[in-house]
């Protein structure tokens, strides 16, 4: 991931991302800022899973907070929601879709990571290609119940004159809807829709080498618009909106990867092309 830390041994990757997660370093090694900012930390355990979180999420949300204190304390109340408890609460239903799917397919589940650009679910399986896309069709499917519950909560308190939490709760609404087309819709590669365009290549017959390639072709050009877009919406209105362009960047990346391995035969060395019969380490992530 862009600036992230590193994928284990066999990654799996779908969104909500390459994978992430603080490494680990002994007492006696000296720490530095930047080792500091790659760590994670243990948050809590539900289901058995535990979650960290990543370094810089608290600043992730106390830098949406301030940017929204131009608009006053109501404004910061609700960048503070927003981006903190809702976005937190979706993007880990999201990656809790991918593991419980893995576990549905007789896989296993590490932990899942919360980071600034999205969530993480170190999650591993050895079963074949068409289970794998189960599993990271599962996540981005969370969100449909999550839109049903944000609509509901809309028309609830339409009529009664609530207008900071009836925003809200639209804006809820529609950032699910947005989450879903961004990572199932869009086949770029490490998004959800781009596992799902590995596994498909690798259903039709073609080897790793070659569906490496045809990933990497896929997903450059849709990264190089993600990031165009990101740096307009910066110009034109939105400071925040330069996480866009981090997000196309670790998407850039991460095609950029599989494409030098593919211009070397070594695609099979990626964990997202090697044999559907071996045991698969894989991160789901979700933006």
């Amino acid at each position: 991931m862009f600036g992230g830390p590193k994928e284990s041994d066999g990654a799996y990757a779908s969104a909500s991302g390459s994978s992430a997660g603080g490494t680990q370093q002994s007492s006696s090694e000296s720490v530095s800022f930047l080792d500091q900012l790659s760590r994670s930390y243990p948050f809590f355990t539900l289901f058995g899973i535990p979650v960290r979180i990543h370094a810089l999420f608290p600043a992730f949300i106390a830098v949406n907070a301030l940017v929204s204190l131009q608009y006053g304390a109501i404004g910061m109340l609700y960048a503070t929601l927003m981006y903190g408890p809702i976005l937190f609460g979706t993007v880990y239903i999201h990656e809790l879709g991918h593991c419980f799917a893995a576990k549905r397919v007789g896989g296993t589940v590490d932990h899942i990571l919360l980071w600034p650009l999205g969530g993480l679910a170190y999650v591993a399986h050895s079963s074949g290609h068409r289970e794998d896309i189960f599993v990271a069709v599962a996540g981005p499917a969370t969100h449909f119940p999550m839109m049903v519950f944000w609509w509901v909560l809309k028309f609830a308190i339409k009529n009664t004159g609530s207008n900071f939490f009836y925003h809200m709760f639209e804006d809820a609404f529609e950032m699910n809807v947005v989450l879903l087309v961004f990572n199932l819709f869009l086949p770029a590669y490490p998004l959800d829709g781009g596992r799902v365009l590995v596994d498909v290549l690798m259903l039709q017959g073609y080897d790793a080498d070659k569906s490496a390639k045809i990933t990497a072709y896929v997903s450059i050009p849709i990264g190089l618009a993600i990031g165009a877009y990101g740096i307009y919406a910066f110009i034109v209105h939105s400071a925040m909106a330069m996480l866009t362009v981090f997000v196309a960047c670790w998407m850039l990346s991460q095609a950029q990867q599989i494409y030098q391995l593919s211009q070397e035969g070594r695609a099979r060395e990626h964990p997202m092309f090697s044999r559907a019969d071996a045991p698969q380490a894989q991160t789901t992530n979700s933006v």
